[in-house]
């Protein structure tokens, strides 16, 4: 990945990760929550779209608000984008690992740490012993982290609303998938073409609001299962190829963009995987460009001989 992109990413979210500590400090000590988006108008806002959402802790018997770093949607999207910059900057600055596993754990969401945990799992089949060593010292940190806070048991707490109906984790991980599979059993004649843009409305009134409709399920519904495969294979190579992001890094970008947000739906998640696209793209065609450069003289010898 280019540097001069990564080197933004990593600092333009750890300055976001440093407010989210902010602001769930600032509570603690008894403090306001800090929130640019409750500044918004509610016009801005789709009706029913929650995003604040509290935290209580145990250990120190308060209610608090998640951190969202103040300009993110909701905690979960800010907890994937730190999860990312604790993964992306192992490597090259480690220093900045802290700072990103206290913000995700400060959001109190889940999905957060499955995309750390993505790129641990990725760092300990592919990384290096350097490595392999900075990601079990960051989930120790994790883990201590919680036990003093009291967040453990909170977090740990959250496992169960994989079995629960109208949870965040269901309306991420269960309900796309349900609604998909209902879909093709009530309307395969639209397998093929899709309802068109948007048709994830129809099947969200049809089967029941608040679902967070993932990348495939969404693509499948609106544009039928030859597309919404082909365009779920392309997605994946392109963020696999991008070979200057570690492996981690790039398991993390697929978990990001097939399960754990809105993928392409939310701006920020698209923005993110354009930037990475852009920097393979100069590569491939700075090397494709040396290739030339190197052919042309040859052919050009070769010819006047």
């Amino acid at each position: 990945m280019d540097d001069a992109i990564t080197s933004t990413y990593l600092w333009t979210v750890s300055i976001l990760a440093l407010i989210a500590i902010i602001q769930f400090g600032v509570q603690i000590a008894g403090g306001p929550f800090l929130d640019l988006v409750a500044l918004l108008s509610k016009e801005y806002i789709i009706p029913g779209y929650v995003h604040r959402a509290s935290l209580d802790i145990p250990g120190l018997g308060v209610h608090l608000i998640r951190a969202n770093g103040m300009v993110f949607l909701e905690p979960s999207m800010a907890s994937q984008f730190f999860a990312l910059g604790a993964i992306m900057s192992l490597r090259k600055k480690p220093l900045l690992v802290p700072l990103f596993i206290i913000a995700v754990l400060f959001t109190g969401s889940g999905t957060g740490i499955i995309a750390l945990a993505v790129g641990v799992v990725g760092f300990a089949l592919t990384g290096s012993s350097k490595e392999r060593v900075l990601s079990t010292l960051a989930v120790a940190l994790g883990f201590i982290v919680l036990m003093l806070t009291g967040l453990i048991e909170t977090v740990f707490a959250r496992s169960s609303e994989f079995q629960t109906n109208g949870s965040s984790a269901s309306f991420r991980f269960i309900d796309p998938w349900d609604h998909l599979w209902r879909f093709v059993a009530d309307a395969p004649e639209a397998l093929v073409t899709g309802l068109g843009p948007g048709g994830v409305s129809a099947t969200a009134e049809a089967y029941g609001q608040g679902v967070n409709y993932t990348f495939t399920p969404k693509l499948i519904v609106e544009y039928g299962i030859p597309i919404g495969l082909a365009c779920t294979v392309v997605m994946a190579m392109l963020i696999m190829k991008s070979t200057n992001l570690p492996l981690a890094a790039r398991l993390v970008l697929v978990a990001m963009t097939f399960a754990l947000s809105g993928a392409l739906g939310q701006p920020a998640s698209a923005i993110l995987l354009w930037c990475l696209c852009q920097a393979e793209v100069k590569k491939t065609h700075a090397t494709a460009a040396d290739a030339s450069a190197v052919r042309r003289p040859l052919a050009s010898g070769y010819l006047t001989r």
